[in-house]
């Protein structure tokens, strides 16, 4: 595998950003808003950067027939920043959901689709006091 530069920048941007804001739903939806898409001009969707975080070809490794070797090529992942969204990835997406933070403020909130709080598309949205 040859590296291309840029490329390696905007995986190395996705793996950072997973561990920033922990859902393949809100960094594709930021793709999607930047205008980002796959080498062959498709929408890039939380499957494929679910793929993506989970391939061990970014941090060295070939994989073949589910055995992992040691590859020939340069990882472009640090395997600290692989085991960062490993350990996310184990928790549960619900769990994830439920403790997401506001994209304008970055704040923690904690939703309620039962009313009584901002509404916005996921129902409402108190801020995570930690409580």
């Amino acid at each position: 595998m040859l590296e291309n530069p840029g490329d390696a920048a905007h995986f190395r941007w996705v793996f950072a950003r997973f561990i920033e804001i922990g859902s393949g739903t809100e960094l594709a939806r930021e793709l999607a808003e930047r205008g980002v898409t796959t080498a062959s001009g498709h929408r890039i969707d939380k499957k494929f950067i679910y793929r993506m975080l989970n391939n061990r070809v970014y941090i060295g490794d070939a994989v073949y027939k589910g055995t992992n070797y040691p590859g020939e090529h340069k990882a472009i992942i640090d395997r600290e920043i692989w085991d960062k969204v490993h350990s996310i990835l184990t928790e549960s997406p619900r769990k994830r959901a439920a403790s997401m933070c506001c994209r304008a403020t970055g704040v923690g909130l904690l939703v309620d689709r039962h009313g009584g709080g901002s509404e916005n598309s996921l129902g409402d949205c108190f801020p995570d006091d930690g409580a």
